[in-house]
């Protein structure tokens, strides 16, 4: 699933995650008039804060921590048409993953049950670091974690 992600692009994609939590900073109350205090009228600020606006109000619908995987892809979708997550990124977010699939490729009964999905990639995260997976795959997933983080914090947003 890596295939030979360094981990300079994983910061890089951090950077461009970073974007996203400034374009909803700046929003404030979502009023063009705290967009415009926050950066001017430039149509990159108005562009950030509709793709920031848009994912919030996606993310309403959604819950990371109980969500099926159906449930999951759809939200993927709907989130890089918003453009807050890049397409390359859409198949590493929705998996595959064993918990969808047997070893022999027979797909489990249970495999569209909510579950916690957010949970289960920061236990990916811890032990891929505590059993010393190479640097850049821990980068990797420590975006996708932040991805997950960040947009599950847009339910509270």
């Amino acid at each position: 699933m890596f295939f030979g992600l360094t981990a300079a692009a994983g910061l890089f994609r951090n950077a461009a995650l970073t974007g996203i939590g400034e374009a909803l900073r700046k929003a404030g109350e979502d009023s063009p008039a705290a967009a415009r205090q926050a950066g001017g009228t430039s149509k990159a600020v108005t562009k950030d804060l509709g793709v920031a606006q848009s994912a919030r109000d996606i993310m309403q619908r959604y819950d990371f921590t109980n969500i099926s995987y159906t449930d999951l892809k759809s939200a993927a979708k709907e989130l890089v048409q918003a453009g807050a997550l890049p397409e390359k990124d859409y198949l590493d977010f929705i998996g595959p993953s064993s918990e969808y699939a047997n070893l022999d490729g027979s797909r489990n009964a249970n495999w569209n049950e909510a579950k916690n999905v957010l949970g289960d990639r920061r236990q990916q995260l811890d032990f891929m670091k505590s059993s010393g997976s190479e640097s850049r795959f821990i980068a990797f997933q420590s975006y996708m974690v932040g991805l997950f983080d960040k947009f599950q914090s847009l339910r509270q947003a």
